[in-house]
């Protein structure tokens, strides 16, 4: 079977640990890698804040990535969650930044999100929100809002649902897999000087099996990756049941 990874980055801010962001920038161009970006429109993530703020300004140092190819997406809006017990789209019940707000708290940090966006010439239609966790009504907002592809959810290859396109994540730590298209989750605030030396020997070993947003979404769905992708899934899910009922405890 073919297989092929897809790089996906969160938490991109104007407070990052930038000293490790240019590192893998620079690896990243060496080895002609584009990944995803997913850009926090307006981060007002105290947790995120601690990190250092970028010296330049931050939405150009964003656009010259864009200008190499690399994929913007939104990621969130302030990237503020709070206790959520509600089931999200992907039948987990985590601490969010939309599960369970109405549709009109939903649409407005929708908008402001692309109209930040907009105002620095970072215009998108991809998607995916803070901790994996949005709903029915996420979706709704963003097809109000022109957004066409989330970045997220269970399979193996690209799907359709509910009008949006979906490019699966189920893995962050990148592994070798014998089949199937996997988006891997990296957080550069949450790298050591080790991590980095594990992600660098990640992509000198495979980096002829890595590609770009566009190249991912002509990735071939068969029945064969439908059925699997359905068995992770429930697998995935009930892992997670497990996990929150030993939380309990």
């Amino acid at each position: 079977m073919v297989f092929k990874y897809l790089l996906r980055f969160d938490d991109i801010a104007p407070n990052m640990n930038w000293r490790l962001f240019y590192k893998i920038k620079d690896l990243l161009i060496q080895y002609k890698i584009k990944p995803i970006l997913g850009v926090i429109p307006n981060n007002k993530d105290k947790e995120l804040k601690k990190f250092p703020l970028c010296r330049s300004n931050f939405f150009s140092e964003i656009k010259k990535l864009k200008s190499l190819g690399w994929t913007i997406a939104m990621h969130g809006y302030e990237h503020l969650y709070f206790e959520n017990k509600i089931k999200d789209y992907l039948s987990m019940k985590v601490k969010s930044e939309f599960v369970g707000e109405s549709f009109e708290d939903q649409n407005l940090k929708i908008k402001k999100g692309i109209s930040i966006l907009k105002k620095n010439n970072l215009n998108t239609d991809i998607f995916f929100a803070p901790n994996h966790s949005f709903d029915i009504t996420t979706i709704d907002c963003l097809k109000l809002n022109n957004f066409k592809y989330i970045v997220d959810g269970y399979g193996f290859a690209p799907f359709s649902d509910r009008g949006i396109r979906f490019i699966p994540q189920m893995f962050n730590r990148p592994r070798k897999y014998p089949f199937g298209l996997h988006t891997f989750v990296f957080h550069v605030n949450e790298f050591s000087d080790e991590n980095y030396l594990e992600f660098e020997r990640f992509i000198v070993d495979n980096h002829k099996f890595i590609i770009d947003f566009n190249r991912a979404l002509k990735f071939k769905n068969s029945q064969a990756l439908k059925f699997l992708g359905l068995i992770i899934k429930y697998l995935l899910i009930f892992k997670r049941k497990i996990q929150n009922f030993l939380n309990l405890f």
